[in-house]
């Protein structure tokens, strides 16, 4: 049997170990991917610290990972072949952190409906940016109503959307796609930001910035919207404080509206927005379907349609910037101490091999 090293939890709350485990081999509609760069995200070090999503140890995290096809299941599309380079989403989290299923190690298991080709121009560092942050891009966006069948409409009538955190990796890709769909988008950032946000943007007029450290930057985005005469309706909280989101779309929306609001970080008020709509706002923290056959169109989207077709064309840049991490699988664990230590349009990336 063939074995390769992995970065391991072997206990809550204890440091990651490198050790050798078996390598496994994919079954139906899977791939094994030969990692040769993985990204962290902070969940990775939630998992690490709390256990959160974890049914048993060992557990193995890691959702950014780039690499090329080491073996195919059956069932698995074509294009998907056997020395593909590839970017694909890990699912450590859907199956709790099952060892053949995390990214932090040098061959693992991802079902192909997660998986996207890269072009050759791309390196593997560079697309361990795109899976997390373009997943959860997507499924903020269709828990607000933003979804394959309602793209053209939105896309014709340069929608206004409040964008919070745009600093923050996940922030940074949704103001990217979403300018690049068709909306005028009103973010939030660090004054030194944005230029570099602007610049993703599809163009310097499909976004406004605002410095989130300002105190008046509620009543400047405000005073912002009723100068354009541009009431707005949706909003994605990427970073940031949720109250403070909600009292701006209250006061930028149409009277007799509800406003959508997708929610990343997650905070317990989230909960109270199950039973109710507080102060015109109905907010919901970012997932994808929860129907099986739904969620799995939702990922072919995803992954096998829209990224796989914006790299082809190249009208979606990976971002923010990367650092890379000295050490490669034995460098994760520091990596995760910095990453909660915080970091600013910064994404910590791993080499696994070469």
């Amino acid at each position: 049997m063939s074995e390769h090293k992995a970065a391991i939890s072997n206990k809550r709350g204890e440091e990651l170990k490198v050790a050798t485990r078996p390598t496994p081999t994919p079954g139906p509609g899977e791939v094994l991917i030969q990692v040769k760069s993985v990204a962290l995200n902070p969940i990775d070090h939630v998992q690490r610290d709390t256990g959160f999503q974890v049914a048993k140890y060992p557990a193995i995290f890691g959702y950014d990972i780039a690499g090329v096809i080491a073996q195919v299941g059956t069932e698995v599309s074509d294009f998907l072949a056997v020395g593909k380079r590839v970017a694909a989403y890990s699912f450590a989290f859907d199956k709790k952190g099952a060892p053949d299923y995390g990214g932090f190690q040098e061959y693992t298991l991802v079902p192909a409906e997660v998986v996207a080709p890269i072009p050759e121009d791309l390196t593997f560092n560079e697309a361990t940016l795109l899976p997390m942050a373009v997943h959860t891009a997507w499924a903020g966006f269709y828990q607000i109503g933003i979804d394959e069948s309602t793209l053209a409409g939105f896309s014709t009538s340069k929608t206004p959307i409040l964008v919070w955190g745009a600093s923050s990796s996940i922030g940074s890709n949704v103001l990217q796609i979403l300018t690049r769909l068709g909306f005028i988008v009103y973010a939030t950032a660090s004054k030194k930001n944005h230029e570099y946000l602007t610049s993703l943007a599809a163009s310097p007029e499909s976004v406004k910035l605002f410095d989130y450290k300002s105190p008046t930057v509620v009543e400047d985005i405000i005073s912002a919207t009723k100068a354009n005469n541009s009431p707005i309706e949706l909003g994605y909280l990427a970073a940031g404080d949720l109250n403070t989101v909600v009292k701006v779309l209250n006061a930028t929306k149409p009277t007799a509206a509800t406003a959508k609001l997708a929610v990343t970080p997650f905070t317990f008020n989230l909960l109270l927005w199950k039973l109710h709509t507080w102060r015109g706002v109905q907010a919901t923290f970012v997932a994808p379907p929860t129907d099986a056959a739904k969620a799995l169109e939702f990922r072919k989207f995803v992954f096998g349609q829209w990224l796989k077709e914006a790299l082809v064309s190249k009208t979606f840049t990976p971002a923010p910037k990367i650092k890379i991490l000295n050490g490669g699988l034995e460098g994760i664990q520091n990596g995760l101490e910095e990453l909660k230590a915080g970091v600013n349009l910064t994404k910590l990336v791993a080499e696994i091999s070469k």
